[in-house]
């Protein structure tokens, strides 16, 4: 009689226990790969992060010189000689690389100097965004400190055009005029608010960009190499130094804080204040801020069109702040009009500088201080 081995029922239970181990542990082991690869990549980006933005540093060192600044040491670069001494401010952003096209056509003029913000560029970064106020004492310190002597020719793109008409509202006796270059209003934040959904957006874009840089990942995909424009006239060398310091780590953590603080100092309820008879240029985009803007959930068509409007009331209305201002609307440029129509920048200056030196210093009217 032949007999054959049959499983009883003891030993399929044996077999089952054997198995389901090793089917559970299948998606245990692809979990514990996925933590595993996630780790090494996040170690990676950072590794790679750190590993080069201490080569840019070498690579890129600063240009002009780090000056202390109370408890923080800030960048400044300066050519030329000659009086008043023009001093070039960001919008926001930008650091003194922004000028880098410019600086050199107005040293030959007279003296210039341009500089980086708390965080930007060359100089340190500070634990809380700056107000205006405080970013025009940083300044006015820093060109005491730099050996810059005034009068000082103040010309500020975007939100650095509210910086300097806070500087000249505090130090009113070291300015020879004022030059807004598609300038920040007090109250656009407010007036404009049918377009609270961009900010946001915006700001969600920051945010993220925070967090991606400490990965490197904005330096590994070339995101930052865009934002120099192609058509600016620098060499090869500014524009890698340029675009070093777009991908330092702290760039985007840098841009949103200041684009927070920003939205607090153009949200105010009062109007900007008056210059008295200061020597004021309000230069202002030709062109529709909003016409290639993309859709946003929360921003119809025409909110647009009425934004540009009131964009176009807001350039008009700083034009206003003196009794001696000058006002062009520059056809062809966009906000950046130093980039787009930099001779038209570059004229204003020496039309200011003529005017400075032919009338000499002004006394400052009531209402200055």
């Amino acid at each position: 009689m032949v007999t054959t081995d049959t499983p009883t029922s003891t030993d399929q239970q044996g077999d089952e226990t054997d198995i389901r181990p090793l089917r559970r542990s299948r998606p245990v082991r692809i979990a514990r790969g996925t933590v595993f690869l996630a780790v090494a990549l996040v170690l990676g980006g950072f590794i790679y992060q750190h590993a080069a933005a201490a080569v840019d540093d070498i690579n890129h060192p600063p240009p002009g010189a780090r000056i202390e600044v109370g408890d923080h040491w800030l960048h400044l670069l300066c050519r030329g000689s000659g009086s008043p001494t023009v001093v070039l401010e960001s919008g926001l952003g930008g650091f003194s690389q922004d000028w880098s096209h410019l600086q050199p056509d107005i040293a030959t003029t007279t003296r210039v100097c341009a500089y980086d913000r708390a965080g930007y560029g060359w100089s340190d970064g500070v634990a809380d965004p700056k107000t205006s106020i405080e970013t025009a004492d940083d300044l006015h310190t820093l060109l005491v400190n730099g050996g810059e002597t005034g009068p000082f020719l103040l010309v500020g793109h975007s939100l650095g055009g509210l910086h300097v008409r806070t500087f000249a509202l505090r130090y009113p006796d070291d300015v020879a005029g004022v030059i807004l270059v598609d300038s920040s209003h007090e109250q656009q934040a407010t007036r404009l608010a049918m377009l609270a959904p961009l900010d946001d957006a915006q700001l969600a874009g920051l945010t993220m960009c925070r967090r991606v840089a400490l990965l490197g990942l904005p330096r590994l995909l070339g995101l930052n190499d865009a934002a120099v424009p192609s058509t600016l006239p620098i060499s090869a060398d500014v524009r890698a130094a340029w675009v070093s310091r777009l991908n330092q780590t702290r760039f985007c953590a840098t841009v949103r804080d200041e684009f927070v603080a920003a939205r607090a100092e153009t949200s105010r309820a009062t109007p900007p204040a008056g210059l008295g008879d200061l020597p004021l240029t309000v230069l202002a985009s030709g062109r529709d801020p909003f016409a290639e803007q993309e859709p946003v959930d929360g921003v119809a068509e025409g909110d647009l069109e009425e934004a540009s409007r009131i964009a176009a009331e807001l350039q008009a209305e700083l034009a206003e702040l003196s009794t001696r201002s000058t006002y062009r609307v520059v056809a062809d440029a966009g906000h950046y009009v130093h980039w787009d129509e930099p001779a038209e920048v570059v004229g204003a200056i020496d039309d200011a500088i003529a005017s400075w030196r032919h009338d000499g210093p002004f006394e400052s009217a009531p209402g200055n201080d």
